[in-house]
């Protein structure tokens, strides 16, 4: 449930990939877990938490082919 600083500081990383079990609902502990992750698609430095770690329209996620 910690993903306090996950991908912190990643910031040539463009593709994050997730299966469709992966989920961040149980995160308790997401601050600043993409800060600095400028290069991520749909990329918003003021939401770096797990507000967007999803696959849907706007996440930082892409779906696993």
């Amino acid at each position: 449930v910690n993903m306090w600083y996950m991908f912190y500081g990643c910031s040539l990383l463009e593709n994050i990939y997730v299966g469709t079990d992966f989920v961040v609902s149980d995160a308790c502990d997401d601050g600043e877990m993409f800060e600095g992750c400028e290069s991520l698609p749909n990329f918003d430095p003021a939401v770096t938490d797990k507000t967007k770690a999803h696959t849907g329209a706007g996440g930082y996620f892409k779906q696993k082919p």
